[in-house]
């Protein structure tokens, strides 16, 4: 992806830009990432340079990023070297991607060096002597004995990787490496495996333009001339700075960048960038939401598969108690039946078989006995039991009510998850911290200010509003804030779904203000899959928050149902009509 060309070609664009530009602020995000604010910083944005291993590269950015409140100990190092100091020079090796900043404050000169070489990557801070100051990740003798990269030694390029370079490589150099190295493999992997600075998209590329136009028939050194053609045609149009940066998704979903029109990517919807800057910065901003929707997501989702997991567990524990608990009315009638035939029970027994007085042919039931105490002290014993039980009963109920209800709400968390963009995660994190499942930490990066997500909101064909909610805080917020007491309540029946309200309508709603909304209820809930779902439908005054306590939790009565389809054409029609 940022293989040679995606490097000259920013670095051009950048130098003129950045050079005798002061740093004014150097800020470290992540582990992996360094933003550089310069004086005119605000014209064109901040210099971001990359290390994470799945993204490396650099460029301008206008992108606002989260920052820790305690500065990691390299950005700090920088702060302390280079801030103030001028940028004098931005250069690099030829076919290699490094990036060399040349840098002055006062007497002191510097030099900033960011490795752009996948996992390998790195960012190294040089004195004016070569002597490495600090970087961001360290490399001692025990790692790597092939290079050192700790403060205190001299900085040394990355070794060679047994590429041959392609500066100065003329055609005959090209077509003896290419016919003499890697035999059995592709022409895009004898590419990648012999030349420095060649990505796997690149030699993609080359083959694809070669193949084209040679047939069956021609000899392999045909082939070689086709891509040597097709490589001095980029390198030409790098020369000339004729770039056209275009990014394109492909069936996978997974996106590719490049700075020239690749062929590769017609079959595709490209998309055309006036700059390789505004590519990058675009490309990197999608891939930084996509990374962390995906990890956010993720933990969320793990969180609540993992409470859920519990909560069944502790229901299934407490429906057997249930159980236990629904078997007092045994004690109570060995109690009586010992008291009732104390005339029989003479010596010492631990099972007695007596006529049961309340069956109609009185057949005997066994009941066990304490030898070691009289019967009616055994009698006493069976009656306690009997009180605890029936006590503990209504006890077990309650709380199975509420971990039920505890299983409910975590459900509509799980689907909610489902649905939900970024910022809607980020809310849903913090209602789950709200709620407890997830331990609130001391604050160690600087939250990003994000507005809060509104309900969906639609218009139906006769001109009502109907609220959709999103999320359990949303749903509290449609049904507690945002309706009137006389306002229509929608919620699918028996399943995880949202809260739709229908605004300003008399009840019960006109026919197909009610169809409408009862389908976006049946769609925004577990029942999106069913091909019928059943939608419950009453007044505001009618609902009423669940002795549970917990956001987007409801009570209801005096409500009436509806049978809906899902999906069809009243959604496409709503979809259409949608607000926000």
């Amino acid at each position: 992806m940022f293989d040679v060309f995606a490097f000259s070609a920013v670095l051009k664009e950048i130098k003129p830009l950045l050079q005798q530009e002061r740093i004014k602020k150097i800020y470290q995000p992540s582990s992996y990432e360094l933003l550089v604010h310069c004086g005119h910083s605000s014209k064109y944005g901040s210099l971001f340079i990359s290390c994470n291993p799945s993204m490396p590269g650099f460029h301008l950015t206008r992108q606002k990023f989260a920052q820790p409140h305690t500065p990691p100990s390299f950005c700090m190092l920088l702060r302390k070297h280079l801030e103030g100091a001028k940028i004098n020079n931005l250069h690099h090796p030829p076919w290699e991607r490094i990036l060399s900043i040349d840098l002055s404050r006062g007497s002191n000169n510097y030099k900033l060096v960011a490795e752009i070489m996948g996992r390998h990557s790195n960012i190294i801070l040089l004195d004016k002597n070569e002597t490495i100051l600090g970087a961001l990740k360290h490399i001692t003798p025990e790692t790597n004995k092939h290079r050192v990269v700790f403060p205190g030694v001299t900085y040394e390029l990355p070794p060679p990787q047994n590429k041959y370079s392609l500066e100065n490589m003329d055609f005959d150099a090209f077509k003896e490496v290419m016919e003499s190295t890697h035999e059995n493999t592709s022409w895009q992997q004898m590419l990648v495996l012999s030349f420095q600075g060649m990505s796997p998209l690149l030699a993609e590329e080359l083959e694809f333009r070669a193949l084209k136009n040679v047939s069956r028939r021609d000899s392999s050194s045909h082939v070689i001339a086709k891509i040597w053609e097709a490589l001095q045609e980029l390198l030409q149009n790098d020369q000339n700075e004729s770039y056209s940066p275009v990014l394109v998704e492909n069936k996978e979903g997974k996106s590719h960048y490049a700075v020239f029109d690749y062929l590769i990517f017609h079959d595709y919807s490209p998309q055309y960038f006036k700059t390789v800057n505004q590519m990058l910065d675009y490309y990197y901003h999608q891939k930084y939401y996509l990374e962390q929707y995906k990890q956010l997501r993720t933990k969320l989702k793990n969180i609540t598969e993992k409470e859920i997991k519990k909560i069944k567990l502790k229901e299934e524990r407490q429906k057997e108690e249930l159980l236990k608990a629904r078997e007092a009315d045994n004690y109570r009638l060995f109690g009586e039946l010992i008291l009732a035939h104390m005339h029989l029970l003479t010596g010492k027994h631990s099972r007695v078989d007596l006529p049961n007085l309340y069956h109609p042919g009185q057949e005997n039931i066994s009941i066990p006995l304490d030898p070691s105490i009289s019967p009616q002290e055994n009698a006493r014993r069976y009656f306690q039991k009997y009180r605890k039980l029936r006590k503990g009963e209504k006890i077990i109920i309650k709380r199975l009510y509420y971990t039920r209800a505890e299983k409910d709400y975590l459900e509509n968390v799980l689907y909610s998850l489902g649905n939900a963009d970024l910022n809607m995660l980020e809310q849903i994190h913090g209602e789950l911290m709200q709620t407890g499942y997830i331990k609130k930490q001391r604050k160690r990066t600087k939250e990003k200010q994000t507005l809060p997500a509104e309900p969906l909101a639609f218009e139906s064909s006769t001109g009502f509003t109907i609220l959709v909610g999103q999320s359990n805080l949303q749903n509290d917020e449609v049904t507690f804030k945002k309706s009137s007491r006389d306002d229509t309540w929608l919620h699918v029946q028996k399943l995880a779904g949202s809260h739709v309200i229908i605004k300003g309508s008399p009840f019960p709603p006109d026919e197909d203000t009610l169809l409408e909304a009862a389908t976006l209820a049946a769609y925004f809930s577990r029942g999106r899959s069913l091909p019928k779902v059943t939608v419950d439908y009453t007044q505001v005054k009618n609902v009423n928050r669940s002795p549970v306590r917990k956001p987007g939790m409801a009570v209801y009565k005096n409500f009436q149902s509806i049978s809906v389809e899902p999906e069809g054409t009243v959604l496409k029609k709503l979809f259409q009509s949608q607000t926000r």
